[in-house]
């Protein structure tokens, strides 16, 4: 397009360049006065919150060592059973290390000790020599508690305290009052230093009694110090207060928060800024506060911004956290520069105003339309003007191009937003659609709730009728709900097979699982798609409540949490949100990079139960089970990892290892005579290991490192892990089986298995699940099955071991019946290899190894 020949805009712009300069400092500095105030504000608002929600975070971390220590030493002590009658002697030591441990990762713990129910107590305190002294009472003290300058027993203690009773003291009443880890309240030291301390106990427990109580101290003088610590590169003045007001840490250590040995109130204090805002904050703490106070105050005719932020935690803990700072410790010289500068612009911008008002505003009102333009399309409005009558050049190219500009951007807009908000194959709301109708203001003060629809065994849908029909199947389903559902309901697909229904207006909470039983009632009518019928379940998982405005994504991850519960119920398939699920999230988290740590770290061994012969009592074999030896954790049976280890895929890991250690001690007791060269070593094999492409090859790697003979080796597998009829699987046994490695299938009897299955696969044993075994001498029903198992498994020419044999009479009704191996708690638990059983069995009593049981 050609324009006229126009003025240019540098030639018009040239002539009042100078006055326009001037101008321009002018309304720079009128902005700049007018809007110093908000940049004050904004600029201490931001501070005081990010320092606020610093100390706030590491004082979580601070006051979290407590509980960290109690946790683990009471593991330990309930565990290893150190706490005893009337005395603490097995205790000294552990609590010692385990404080010197502490000490150097949490240097704020002053103090850690353990008073009992029979009003025994064993403690360590720090000294301001960085010496550690022993405080004790019990016989050894004759019942007095002596505090001693170091670590012996020494006849002349330093400090002696008859009748003390560690049950009525403050920190130990909480704990044993609410039976769990709590704070104490704040409270001063029985011993010499009286120094003021606040305690996080927690309960031990022997035998399942409440046994006594572990406390961990930590002075208001180090809480004091972590505050200094961390306000020296704020400038400012932070304090701590409870609920009552009374001062309970400064950063300012040094004004008074003590007097007379009692804690002072905040407006009580010796400094003029906490008491000025001690006394604002007064009439505050009537009544709970549960949201951050922000204020102003002056003092001493100077400007301090404060904010009050409530502090607690799940341990008992109601203080609130106040961090104050002036304006000049903000600015600094800041505000004088700004109004010198202030006054010199204001009067070069008198003088260029008057001269050239007229003038810019005309040459500049294409500019400003465009501008104000620009503005309203940038915020989502594309009805706009631009009318000036002023023909410049530049000016017109500008208005043209960014009529163009605008329109093509318009278009891509709404096809973006089409294709952000809108899923391609339904045409329902994508995800960022759902959560774009939840953060309507109008939902806010209603009773909603968001169910997650999860189509069960879609994918086997895909796989054998293709993913041409799952597509249309996602869209059959899609039409029915739309049809369906009422028209204020949000219907969204958020993932391959997942459905969001937001509904926005429930009457009453009881509705919402009405709603979810109707939701499930949609799929009880089968999909037609082309000539097949499909029949689909669902999953729903459901949250509900008032939605909270910047709460819509939290909604959406609960609503999934329940969904991932809904999956693994048997009797519904509706599971609606509680707050321990997040929590089980949270502790399977940890768990899993607890174990991640342990496979890097060998923590996990094996404990062996051997398989012994009814017929004489001889042991020629054993299985391997896995246990975690944790740190932290102690000893931790398979129950608490196995299945989470199943679901992460670290079982493959975790098999691989054990296999190993297992080949290992068979071949290295063989060679050494302990056993037998035809024992045979029995391993459970997880179904994700078999299906491990390279699994045949690493178990050939095992054989050659461990030189073990292949005879010598047993690869257990459970009988409903093979139910699946996985083709895969059946070839990668008979790999196995060719090398000769023999295959036992597991816990038999309570697959399913058809018998037409079972003779596909190459199996040498079978092992009778335990939960026929207990009631074989009384149930005529469970013995003829036992019966039907031993005489199908020797059609097959397969040996029989029996598991979970508890007494002599189950022993020689087995061996009557026809099943000549056995093994169980009659003849040995599992244990480790150290303490391996070497004596003959005698299977017509009880095992010499019962006892150790």
């Amino acid at each position: 397009m050609k324009y006229p020949r126009l003025l240019p805009l540098r030639t018009a712009v040239m002539l009042p360049f100078v006055v326009l300069l001037v101008v321009t400092l002018g309304i720079i500095a009128a902005a700049q006065h007018s809007s110093n105030q908000r940049m004050l504000d904004e600029m201490s608002t931001r501070l005081l919150h990010s320092y606020a929600d610093n100390i706030t975070t590491e004082l979580n971390a601070f006051l979290f060592a407590p509980f960290a220590a109690n946790n683990a030493m009471r593991d330990s002590i309930e565990r290893f059973g150190l706490h005893t009658q009337d005395s603490l002697e097995k205790l000294d030591g552990y609590l010692l290390n385990m404080y010197k441990d502490y000490r150097e990762e949490f240097p704020q713990i002053s103090v850690i000790s353990y008073g009992t129910e029979d009003g025994l107590y064993l403690g360590y305190r720090i000294n301001d020599d960085d010496s550690i002294s022993l405080m004790l009472k019990d016989k050894r003290t004759d019942m007095s508690l002596n505090i001693y300058k170091g670590l012996e027993l020494t006849p002349t203690p330093s400090f002696q305290y008859e009748g003390y009773d560690p049950t009525i003291r403050p920190w130990y009443v909480p704990a044993a009052t609410y039976l769990s880890s709590k704070w104490s309240s704040i409270y001063t030291n029985a011993d010499e230093k009286q120094e003021i301390t606040i305690t996080g106990s927690s309960p031990v427990f022997k035998d399942d009694k409440f046994a006594g109580v572990l406390a961990t101290d930590i002075k208001l003088n180090h809480i004091n110090r972590f505050l200094a610590d961390h306000s020296i590169s704020y400038s400012g003045l932070t304090y701590i207060m409870d609920h009552q007001g009374r001062l309970i840490a400064s950063s300012k250590d040094g004004y008074g928060m003590i007097n007379d040995g009692q804690r002072r109130h905040a407006k009580e204090s010796n400094n003029a800024v906490i008491a000025a805002t001690g006394a604002h904050i007064e009439s505050l703490l009537g009544a709970p506060l549960y949201d951050v106070q922000e204020f102003d105050l002056i003092i001493d005719e100077k400007r301090f911004f404060n904010l009050l932020v409530p502090y607690k935690d799940s341990h008992g803990l109601n203080w609130y956290i106040l961090v104050s700072i002036s304006e000049k410790a903000l600015l600094g010289e800041v505000p004088a520069i700004q109004r010198a500068g202030l006054a010199s612009v204001a009067v070069f911008a008198v003088i260029g105003l008057l001269t050239a008002l007229m003038l810019i505003s005309r040459l500049t009102q294409p500019v400003i339309e465009i501008a104000n333009a620009a503005r309203r399309l940038a915020d989502g409005s594309w009805e706009y003007q631009i009318k000036s009558n002023v023909r410049l050049k530049e000016t017109a190219m500008l208005t043209s191009a960014f009529r163009d500009m605008s329109a093509r951007l318009q278009h891509s807009f709404f096809t973006l937003r089409k294709q952000v908000l809108y899923d391609s194959l339904t045409e329902l709301f994508s995800r960022e659609g759902l959560l774009d109708e939840m953060r309507k203001p109008s939902l806010k003060k209603q009773y909603s709730a968001l169910y997650l629809l999860d189509l069960n065994a879609f994918r086997s849908i895909n796989d054998s009728l293709g993913h041409l029909t799952g597509d249309r199947l996602l869209v059959a389903i899609a039409r029915r709900l739309k049809a369906r559902l009422p028209t204020d309901v949000t219907l969204a697909r958020i993932g391959g097979d997942e459905f969001a229904v937001f509904h926005p207006d429930l009457a009453t909470p009881a509705a919402t699982e009405e709603f979810a039983r109707a939701l499930v009632d949609m799929f009880i009518q089968p999909f037609r798609i082309y000539d097949d019928e499909v029949v689909i379940q669902i999953s729903i998982g459901l949250v509900s409540g008032t939605l909270k405005p910047n709460t819509e994504v939290e909604w959406l991850r609960n609503a999934s949490l329940a969904l991932s519960k809904a999956k693994f119920q048997e009797s519904s398939r509706i599971s609606s949100f509680e707050p321990f699920m997040a929590d089980e999230t949270m502790a399977k988290t940890r768990l899993t990079t607890e174990m991640s740590r342990a496979i890097e770290n060998h923590e996990f061994c094996n404990f062996y139960q051997p398989v012994v012969s009814l017929k004489d009592g001889c042991i020629h074999g054993a299985e391997a089970l896995v246990r975690w030896q944790s740190p932290s954790r102690g000893l931790v049976p398979p129950g608490s990892f196995i299945p989470l280890a199943e679901e992460n895929g670290m079982i493959v890991d975790i098999g691989r290892q054990v296999l190993l250690k297992a080949c290992q001690d068979t071949q290295q007791n063989i060679d050494s005579g302990e056993w037998p060269q035809d024992f045979s070593m029995h391993v459970n094999l997880s179904v994700r290991q078999l299906m491990q492409s390279d699994f045949v090859e690493q178990l050939k790697d095992v054989i050659r490192q461990t030189e073990i003979s292949p005879q010598s080796l047993t690869l257990e597998i459970t009988e409903s892990r093979l139910a699946s009829n996985n083709s895969q699987m059946i070839t990668v046994l008979h790999q196995i089986r060719r090398l000769g490695v023999k295959i036992a299938i597991d816990d038999f009897g309570t697959g399913y298995s058809s018998l037409a299955y079972l003779n596909q696969l190459p199996f040498n044993k079978v092992k009778i699940d335990r939960s026929f075994i207990s009631d074989l001498n009384d149930d005529a029903q469970r013995r003829n099955i036992v019966s039907a198992i031993i005489n199908m498994t020797k059609g097959f020419g397969a040996e029989i071991v029996a598991e979970g044999v508890e007494t002599p009479a189950q022993a020689a009704l087995l061996n009557k019946l026809g099943c000549h191996n056995a093994q169980g708690f009659l003849y040995s638990k599992p244990l480790p290899l150290s303490q391996w059983p070497t004596l003959k069995v005698n299977i017509g009593r009880i095992s010499p190894y019962n006892d150790q049981m």
